[in-house]
């Protein structure tokens, strides 16, 4: 019983920090951790799946663009370009396994059900670019609008 507890406790641990480290905003300068009244916190907060926003030529990554999303970046004071693309969605046509009943309380047999689903489009159908200069101890909140245009909002400064 005692040996259960002490895996539980090491189980629980474990989950707590994976998960801790999990929900922290990507880091996207160089250097030691700084404080967060020295940098600013860039986030979408809308249209996630349809209208993604993307942070262009981040030195640190070498990719050409990182996805900015809803727990976001920590970035240092500066100017920084924005990419996003928006998509279209069709619904497309897919089946579910469901019991179906030939006599209640009796016997059961598998069927196909057919059921819509919200599919997004493979490539986008427009693109918007932005820029936007942060200063340290804000909090930016970000989306594409359905114009093309790169919204930009002060959530809170800290």
């Amino acid at each position: 019983m005692k040996a259960n507890s002490i895996l539980f406790r090491i189980l629980l641990l474990g989950l707590m920090l994976f998960w801790g480290c999990a929900f922290e905003p990507l880091k996207m300068y160089p250097g030691q951790d700084l404080p967060n009244d020295k940098l600013a916190h860039i986030r979408q907060i809308d249209f996630l799946e349809s209208r993604p926003v993307f942070l262009l030529d981040p030195n640190l990554t070498g990719k050409p663009e990182v996805r900015v999303d809803d727990l976001g970046m920590v970035v240092l004071p500066g100017t920084y370009r924005f990419k996003g693309y928006l998509y279209h969605y069709r619904y497309q046509e897919s089946a579910r396994i469901v019991d179906m009943t030939v006599r209640p309380g009796e016997a059961t047999f598998p069927v196909a059900q057919p059921v819509l689903q919200k599919v997004r489009e493979e490539k986008p159908y427009m693109q918007a670019d932005g820029s936007l200069t942060v200063k340290a101890g804000f909090r930016y909140g970000l989306w594409c609008s359905e114009e093309g245009k790169i919204e930009v909002r002060v959530t809170s400064d800290e």
